[in-house]
């Protein structure tokens, strides 16, 4: 008997940063935008783009790179 498992999380770090999410989500619609992450759960993140709009994606969105990629944006 296991006493814990693992399990695939979102990084925290990643709420309040530019992200850029391109590529075709789930539902087939094509995505090449910055957004800022509004808030994080374990399986799924809450964005809003710079037009206001929110958006919500899940994790399993971005295990496949064919279907989206995910890229934090630093600071210079």
């Amino acid at each position: 008997m296991d006493l814990f498992t693992t399990k695939e999380v979102f990084n925290p770090a990643i709420s309040g940063k530019a992200i850029r999410v391109k590529g075709h989500d789930s539902n087939g619609d094509k995505i090449d935008d910055l957004f800022l992450v509004k808030a994080y759960c374990f399986d799924h993140i809450l964005l809003t783009s710079r037009n206001g709009n929110e958006w919500t994606f899940y994790m399993d969105e971005f295990k496949n790179p064919e279907l989206l990629t995910l890229t934090v944006l630093e600071e210079k």
